[in-house]
């Protein structure tokens, strides 16, 4: 199972040292459950998405400070993979 994790959001500098990055906490979490499972992770905020909907199995969006209702570049892209997904 080819899991993507969808990452929109960035390590609170001051959380660094406490916490690791939400695609690693996912990654640690789920990863007992599923065994098998070969994880990924594309940094969305970036303007990256995956090239095909179905280049993974899954897809797992991670949480962020940033809302839909924001306008960044980035999020017209994401949420045109997300509506092709």
């Amino acid at each position: 199972v080819r899991i993507c994790i969808l990452h929109i959001g960035t390590t609170n500098p001051n959380q660094k040292s406490k916490h690791a990055p939400s695609p690693d906490r996912f990654r640690n979490l789920l990863s007992p459950l599923l065994p098998e499972a070969q994880w990924f992770t594309v940094n969305c905020i970036n303007g990256k998405v995956p090239e095909q909907p179905d280049q993974f199995d899954s897809y797992l969006i991670t949480g962020g400070e940033y809302s839909v209702y924001d306008e960044y570049d980035w999020q017209h892209e994401l949420f045109d993979f997300i509506r092709s997904v």
